[in-house]
Order: structure tokens, then sequence, then C-alpha cells
């Protein structure tokens, strides 16, 4: 759902200045001034109207008010105020929209209300070809990004509403032969909550047992953020990707990964290429190798409420439950790593046993080949070694 409403809140936008763009020229061509209460037949069926603002033709910079787009009679968007700072001409290749600020923006289709919506360093022409789409570097410009604040969707039944979600400013670094890398990105979603819309058993249930614990609602943070780092002739490459259940728990999880430069940016342009996709990733696991990687999960709630809608459902008491996972929990640890079960087993069993803060850590001696996982597989036992595996366990 979250990875949902990324997406659709990037095409939202990028409709509503598509819309934008091609009223500008429309304007220009007819020589039609903005006025109060304008409305203009765009394409067929796709009707924009507004009820005032002003408008530099040149560059599509302006402010309008009250705009509503029309779908063959139905309002498919709607948009208090519109404010743009661009340059470049509107529906070109060259269109670069500087600032974008929308206030109480609605869309219909999707359900989704967008309190504020703050656009910056988008470059329409490459956000309008599906071809750079999948190039973040061609759409946003150096410290481009996309916020959106006080957020509400509602989808298959569930109204989720979030206070902010916003990118990370976008920055951009270049290998030596000039493959552009994106040094810094990623999304941050701070208050996000569910609520079932009517009549939900379950979910009234899972509340009664949350506000038994002092929390009141379910509310949620969460981060990916993604980059590289150029150093000497490797690129490093590093993932970060976390959840925060405000009062109930939290993880958080970092990867980081090492390539030579060179051969990355070989690969790129072939994994781009459907026809030799699979070899080049083939060639990127080959190639690129773990530097780190490490999981912090701090239970301060979650796993007794799994617990008990576990214990519920299979007609069980919640201790009988617990103490069958972790006899489950036991055998598993001692059938995959039998050399290494005496230690490994009793910090995951403490969680499982009490919550609290359980770090598994790894930290090759060597470099690691994403390629040997496979290998791993077979010999688990020696993945632990050669991984630098370590985990321990502090208790709330």
């Amino acid at each position: 759902m979250i990875k949902n409403l990324v997406t659709q809140a990037r095409m939202a936008t990028l409709r509503l200045l598509l819309v934008y763009a091609t009223m500008v020229v429309m304007l220009v061509t007819t020589g039609q001034q903005a006025a109060a209460a304008t409305s203009l037949q765009l394409q067929d069926g796709i009707t924009l109207t507004f009820e005032g603002g002003q408008m530099d033709f040149t560059t599509g910079s302006g402010q309008l008010f009250d705009v509503t787009v029309e779908e063959y009679g139905d309002a498919i968007l709607f948009a208090e105020q519109v404010e743009i700072a661009a340059e470049g001409t509107p529906g070109s290749d060259d269109w670069l929209i500087r600032d974008l600020r929308a206030r109480n923006v609605e869309l219909a289709e999707e359900m989704i209300f967008i309190g504020d919506l703050v656009v910056r360093e988008l470059n329409m022409g490459a956000a309008s070809n599906d071809e750079a789409l999948n190039d973040i570097s061609q759409i946003f410009g150096e410290g481009g990004f996309m916020r959106l604040r006080n957020v509400s969707v509602a989808e298959d039944d569930v109204l989720m509403t979030i206070d902010e979600m916003a990118t990370e400013p976008f920055r951009f670094g270049a290998l030596d032969d000039g493959t552009v890398v994106m040094a810094r990105g990623g999304v941050t979603i701070n208050g996000l909550s569910l609520m079932p819309m009517g009549s939900d058993a379950e979910y009234a249930e899972f509340l009664e047992r949350l506000r038994a614990r002092g929390v009141d609602a379910l509310v949620m943070d969460m981060k990916l953020i993604a980059g590289t780092r150029i150093v000497g002739p490797e690129l490093e490459v590093f993932y970060v990707m976390g959840g925060d259940m405000r009062g109930l728990g939290s993880f958080e999880l970092d990867i980081e990964v090492g390539i030579n430069s060179s051969l990355y940016a070989q690969l790129v342009p072939q994994l781009q290429d459907p026809d030799s996709s699979s070899t080049a990733l083939l060639g990127m696991t080959s190639a690129a190798y773990l530097r780190s990687a490490g999981l912090v999960y701090h239970d301060t709630g979650i796993g007794d409420i799994i617990l008990e809608v576990a214990a519920e459902e299979d007609g069980v008491a919640t201790e009988d439950m617990r103490s069958m996972m972790r006899v489950m929990l036991a055998e598993s640890i001692r059938s995959t790593f039998p050399e290494n079960a005496s230690w490994m087993l009793p910090p995951l069993d403490a969680t499982l046993k009490a919550g609290g803060r359980l770090e598994i850590a790894m930290d090759p001696p060597s470099a690691v080949p994403l390629s040997s996982m496979i290998g791993f597989l077979m010999l688990p036992d020696l993945a632990i070694q050669q991984l630098g595996l370590d985990i321990s366990h502090r208790p709330n």
C-alpha cells in the first residue's frame, strides 16, 4: 500500500503539471487571458476551470485559485491553490519546475487528499517521458525533492492518514567516465496510521490490546534511504530501511555493498536492456561484494500482541504459544547451524521470551561476493565465519 501511495502521489503530481502545461500552451496559442472563472477544453473530454489567478505565459510561472479538472463531466482533480515558479517553455523538453506548491489537493479517482504539496527542481520534460522514469537523475535536479503533508488515502476499505511523506533532497555524483550515480536519496514517512472504514471486529480487538498497554492508536514512522560513495576505484552502495511503531517496537536494516566503479558503469546500460539484463545481473552479483550489514530489532510490546493474536486463532494460551515457538526456534537453529547454535540461540530466545533489543551484525573480515550467498545455503556454518556474524540481546 505504501509503495502504491508513493507511485500515486508521483503520478498525480505529473498529471497536475501536464494539465497545467497544456492549459498554458492553449492560452498562449489562443491569446486568451487568465481571468475569473476561466474554463478551457484541453483535450477530448478534459476540461480545466479556475476561478482566478495570474500567469507568465512564457514560462508557466503563476498562481491559480480553485482549480478543477473534469473528465467527461466528472471532477477528477481539485486544488484550492496552485503556485508555480518555472523556467523554459511549458510543454517542451526544457520545462523545469523550480518550485511547485499546492494546497488542499483532491484526487477523486484515487481517493487521495493532500493538504500541502511541495515539489522542487522537477524536470517536466523528462518526467513526462516514460523512458526517463527509471533514471531519477533526469527527473530531479540536485537538491530536488517532493513533500506531502496531511495526506489521507482510502483503499481496500482502509483509511490511511500520514502527517508527512517526503523524499530526501536528491544528491548526485559522477564516475570517472561520466556515469551519473545517486549519492543520496530516499523517502521518509512520519505519522502513518491505518483505520478500517466501517465495522471491523478484529481491528477493534487489536486496538483494545493496544490500549491495555497504554497505546491509544497504531502510528508508524518509516524511512528508506539509499545512496553511493565514490572511494578511489570503488563504488560503495548503501541502503537503510527502518520503521518505528510508536510505543510498540522498531527496526532498522543497514546494508553496504561495494563494486568496482568502472565495471558498474559498464553493466548499468546492459541492466536497462531487456535482451542483456539477465547476463548483466549475473555479472553484477559476481562483481559486487558485501561490506557490512546489520539489523536492529527493538520489541517493546508488538511481539506480545502478535503472540496473543496467534494464540487466540489456534485456541491455546498465550504462554503455551510462546513456549511452542521457542521450541521451534531452538530446533531450527540447532539443525541449521549445529556448530554455532550454542551462542546464536540465547539472544534469539531471549527476544522471543521477553522482547528487548536484538542486534544482528555482519562484518566480513574480507570481501564476500554476493554470488557466494547461494553456496552459503549449502554450508550455513561456514557462512557464519565468512560473514563475521554477531548476535546480541539487551533487555528492555
